[in-house]
């Protein structure tokens, strides 16, 4: 039986759309990246005031409405089939929506009780960007925390033998409307079901064992 899950995703090169751009949206070209998963501060595009704007949320969703923001409750992924009934999701899904750029994904496969890491990418680290959803709950002390989840969807055919779903990579002409909160729901119903077809290229990761060195056990005894 195959169980699989998104566990983290990369964004570490030059940011190289490969379509004309929104000369709305900021460069992302000297953003400095990393490997974030879930509970982690991570880069996202939103759009405020007119503008669209880069700000750090942490990955994620911790609803406005819940009575506790602790990290345990958040809910990274926000499932496409899910977003328009779940209590959590649609809210953001009407007005606070975000673009995650990243260069990469990792799924966490097991088959058969045996684990193993897998990277998916573009050839040459080309970047794309997730739907995303965020939303912001008022701390305690009346500070604001802001955090976002990443769309799912189910996995392309050529993809599935991974993971039953994969992060929404959307295209470039349907950035800018993701972002717009004026975007109407046959937009948004159009985006959800319309993800990005590039060819993504699996990867498996091989997790390097730590070797002591021989005269480790030496100056141990």
């Amino acid at each position: 039986m195959l169980s699989a899950m998104l566990t983290a995703y990369t964004f570490n090169s030059s940011y190289r759309p490969t379509q004309p751009q929104d000369s709305r949206m900021p460069s992302l070209r000297l953003l400095e990246g990393g490997k974030f998963s879930p509970g982690q501060y991570a880069p996202v595009l939103i759009q405020e005031y007119g503008q669209i704007r880069l700000h750090f949320f942490r990955w994620g969703l911790v609803p406005a409405w819940t009575k506790s923001g602790r990290q345990d409750s958040a809910q990274p992924y926000a499932p496409a089939a899910h977003l328009w009934n779940h209590p959590a999701f649609q809210l953001p899904l009407r007005r606070q929506r975000c673009l995650v750029p990243a260069d990469g994904y990792y799924v966490e496969q097991t088959r058969r009780h045996e684990p193993q890491l897998w990277k998916f990418s573009r050839e040459e680290a080309e970047t794309f960007c997730f739907a995303g959803i965020y939303d912001t709950w008022r701390l305690g002390d009346g500070s604001l925390l802001h955090t976002f989840a990443v769309v799912t969807t189910d996995a392309r055919p050529d993809l599935a033998h991974y993971s039953l779903q994969m992060p929404l990579i959307l295209p470039r002409k349907l950035e800018s409307a993701w972002l717009d909160p004026h975007t109407d729901s046959a937009t948004l119903q159009a985006a959800l079901h319309a993800p990005e077809r590039s060819r993504l290229r699996p990867y498996a990761v091989q997790e390097l064992a730590l070797q002591q060195p021989a005269w480790f056990d030496h100056a141990a005894a």
